[in-house]
């Protein structure tokens, strides 16, 4: 019988794709990165040490980092990059480093968005069409509730019409250019 520790996910509960809180080996990068980012302070040793092939005494370390008042995200910053590098490459660990560290500390607009051909220019349909948002009521809430920007500018108007070079943004992390 092999018995191993359960394994919570990024809410905290324990993992599972039911509950929609797992890290997938087969994430894109940037996903990884971002969900390892998302994951309780407390479980970061935890991870370092059921996820990594850091040695124990780098882990332990980091540990005393963390009871010595550093930042955990600098700490969860190290984890997400392991972990993206073990399934991914060095490479794609660094991209996805430095995309997180610019979208969501510098809140730049990251490089490579990708395009979409709207059929309606509204920004509502915009928003369903690319599957940003599931329907318009939902769409209407996120617009309602600040989380659209238009080039940088938060959408105030649900009947706001987007133009060709705009770039729409939901939330922090999903982008898209409108051709």
């Amino acid at each position: 019988i092999i018995t191993n520790p359960l394994i919570e996910g990024t809410d905290g509960r324990k993992m599972s794709s039911s509950f929609g809180n797992t890290i997938n080996l087969m994430d894109a990068p940037n996903d990884m990165f971002g969900k390892i980012m998302s994951v309780h302070d407390e479980l970061m040793i935890k991870y370092f040490t059921l996820f990594t092939r850091v040695d124990m005494d780098t882990i332990e370390g980091y540990e005393v980092e963390l009871k010595n008042d550093t930042n955990p995200r600098d700490i969860k910053i190290k984890l997400g990059h392991e972990v993206v590098r073990m399934y991914h490459g060095q490479e794609e660990a660094d991209k996805a480093v430095e995309y997180f560290v610019n979208t969501f500390t510098k809140h730049k607009t990251p490089d490579n968005i990708p395009e979409f051909k709207a059929e309606n220019y509204d920004i509502i349909s915009v928003l369903v069409e690319s599957e940003l948002c599931s329907s318009k009521s939902e769409a209407r809430r996120t617009i309602e509730q600040s989380g659209v920007k238009v080039n940088e500018i938060v959408v105030e108007d649900v009947k706001q019409i987007v133009e060709s070079g705009d770039v729409v943004q939901k939330g922090k992390i999903h982008f898209i250019k409108i051709f």
